[in-house]
């Protein structure tokens, strides 16, 4: 026979479902895990909108959800850019041996007051760790780009090595974006450019390495001479170089995202987005050829032949065999 207890939880079970259905939330599968609000941003405040004109790849620019998962500090520093400084600084005071960091973006919005993403629950399943959430689209003429960042405690007896995580919301489930498993590689931006000046005729997306000063040569009619004279004072003795080319488009508003660079044996994967004008938004009539400069810190692990594997929204785009000197 039951106890009263049992039974009163059984209740509150039924419930609970009952009111998540009836919300429209996700419903809610497996072992929950503990974790906790770092912050949250609705990307259009003052700070934002001053990223916006001094840096046209502020925050998040694509206008679906993404979730971007960090698990060790070096990670980190790819938040840099994406999230407001102050809540980059709460990052960096995470515990990342006992913890993992959580980013969720709505996506660039058009709102007119702003409503913060509400998640509802982390959990486990076998391998997978999903995070639920609700997102808010009132109407308006705001633009925005919201997110919300949290905290998870890691499980001991969870295997990193095959751990995956997913954003589920009321009509969708969002992989992390860069799951691929590896080795993350310091990286810095360095050219961000919409491409107005048409440097890269191509339409199809490509990745150049530069590995040394001379390679530069190959390149040198694609870009505006005060990019060549950046690239020209990388020191390649500790750096190499990538240009990221999104390929020629007939309008504006295109942008190229880097969302981190992995090496997982001989291939080494730069994890980028291609981003393409809202609907809603005003085009220019003029041609463009967004492009990305980077450079990547050069170890003695990494002085030897790669397969550079370029992704877009985690789907292989573009490869090349380079040796790194």
């Amino acid at each position: 026979m039951k106890k009263p207890g049992d039974i009163l939880k059984g209740v509150a079970g039924v419930l609970l479902l009952a009111a998540l259905v009836a919300s429209g939330c996700a419903v809610i599968e497996g072992t929950r895990l503990k974790w906790e609000k770092i912050a949250d941003g609705s990307g259009a405040g003052e700070e934002f909108v001053n990223l916006h004109y001094a840096d046209l790849s502020y925050a998040y620019a694509g206008h679906a959800p993404r979730l971007i998962v960090v698990t060790d500090t070096s990670a980190a520093s790819t938040l840099q850019g994406r999230v407001l400084s102050s809540h980059l600084e709460r990052i960096a005071e995470v515990d990342f041996s006992s913890s993992w960091v959580a980013v969720i973006y709505q996506g660039r919005q058009v709102m007119k007051d702003y409503l913060p993403i509400e998640v509802n629950d982390v959990t486990r399943r076998g391998n997978t760790v999903a995070i639920y959430a609700q997102f808010h689209e009132p109407p308006g003429s705001l633009d925005t780009s919201p997110y919300y960042i949290l905290k998870i405690e890691k499980h001991s007896r969870i295997d990193e090595r095959k751990l995956s995580f997913t954003l589920k919301t009321e009509d969708q489930i969002i992989p992390q974006i860069c799951a691929m498993r590896g080795e993350h590689l310091p990286w810095e931006k360095m050219v961000f450019d919409r491409g107005v000046d048409q440097a890269y005729r191509g339409r199809s997306p490509q990745l150049v390495v530069i590995a040394s000063l001379d390679a530069l040569s190959s390149i040198q009619d694609q870009f505006p001479p005060q990019y060549l004279e950046i690239l020209s004072d990388v020191d390649f003795t500790t750096h190499f170089a990538i240009v990221i080319y999104q390929g020629l488009k007939e309008s504006t508003h295109y942008s190229v995202e880097v969302i981190d660079v992995k090496r997982q044996d001989s291939t080494i994967f730069v994890c980028t987005q291609f981003h393409e004008p809202l609907p809603e938004v005003a085009r220019g009539s003029m041609e463009t050829s967004p492009f990305y400069i980077m450079k990547v810190e050069k170890s003695e692990g990494l002085k030897r032949e790669f397969v550079f594997t370029l992704t877009d929204h985690g789907d292989e785009i573009f490869r090349q065999t380079e040796i790194i000197p």
